[in-house]
C-alpha cells in the first residue's frame, strides 16, 4: 500500500488518505480514515474502491469536506458509489 494523497483536519486529529495497491498489474485505489478526536486512535480502511485515480481523488475530497469519520466510512462510500453509478446510468439512457 502506498499513500497517494493525504488531507488532514481538526489539528491533524482527522486524517484522510488515498492509497494505491497494484494487483495483477492493475492499480487499485483505496481510502483510509484515521481519527484521534475521541481519545483512542480509530482507523477504517477500504482497500479497493476504484481503479480510477480521478474518482478516488474526488471521493477523498468529498469525505474530507463532509468530515466523515472512520465509524461511518464504509456506509458513506457504499452510498456514494451506488448513487454515483445510478446517476451515471440514468444520464446514459
Amino acid at each position: 500500500m502506498n499513500i497517494i494523497k493525504e488531507i488532514t483536519s481538526a489539528q491533524n486529529r482527522l486524517v484522510y488518505r488515498l492509497t494505491s495497491t497494484v494487483i495483477d498489474s492493475i492499480t487499485a485505489y483505496g481510502i483510509m480514515v484515521t481519527t484521534t478526536l475521541f481519545g483512542d486512535e480509530e482507523t477504517e480502511y477500504i482497500e479497493f474502491v476504484t481503479a480510477d485515480l480521478d474518482f478516488g481523488e474526488k471521493l477523498l475530497g468529498i469525505l474530507a469536506d463532509n468530515t466523515v469519520l472512520p465509524s461511518t466510512l464504509k456506509e458513506v462510500v457504499s452510498e456514494f458509489i451506488a448513487g454515483y453509478f445510478t446517476v451515471l446510468c440514468r444520464l446514459q439512457n
